[in-house]
C-alpha cells in the first residue's frame, strides 16, 4: 500500500510541473522548444533555397551559406565548386529580411559560418577560407 501511495504522489507531482517544452507551428512544420524560447519566420525559400547555417554580422544583416544542392562526386564538387554565400538585410529593420545578395559563390563543401567585423570565415573542407567584401 506504501508503494502505491508513493507512486501516486509522484505522480501527482510529475503532472504539477509547469511543461518544459511548447510548440511553435510555422507552415507544416512544428518545432518543440524550451519555454522561453521563440522562432520567428525571418525570411522564405525564394531567397535562401537550401540554408545550412547562418551567422548574424555586425548591423543586423545574416549571412547564410546556402547549398546549391549539388550531388555530384566530392572531387567533381572541388574542380566546380556550386555553393554560396548569402547576404540578407531587413530593408525596414524589423528582423524580416526581404533584401539578398550573393557575397561570396564558388564555394564547395559549407560546413560553418563565422562574421567578425568586416569579414567572414567560411569552412569549406578541406581549408577556411577569410571572406572581406
Amino acid at each position: 500500500m506504501r508503494s502505491l501511495l508513493t507512486l501516486l504522489l509522484l505522480s501527482t507531482v510529475a503532472f504539477a510541473e509547469a511543461p518544459k517544452t511548447h510548440d511553435i507551428t510555422i507552415g507544416e512544420h512544428t518545432f518543440t522548444l524550451p519555454v522561453g524560447f521563440v522562432i520567428e519566420k525571418v525570411t522564405d525559400s525564394t531567397r535562401v533555397p537550401r540554408p545550412v547555417n547562418a551567422c548574424l554580422g555586425k548591423d543586423g544583416e545574416l549571412y547564410v551559406t546556402d547549398s546549391s544542392g549539388s550531388n555530384a562526386k566530392p572531387a567533381d564538387q572541388l574542380k566546380n565548386p556550386t555553393h554560396r554565400v548569402l547576404k540578407l538585410e531587413s530593408s525596414k529593420k524589423n528582423g524580416t529580411y526581404d533584401k539578398v545578395s550573393v557575397f561570396a559563390d564558388k564555394l564547395s563543401f559549407l560546413q560553418g559560418i563565422l562574421v567578425q567585423k568586416d569579414w567572414v570565415l567560411v569552412s569549406t573542407p578541406p581549408t577556411i577560407q577569410k571572406l572581406t567584401d
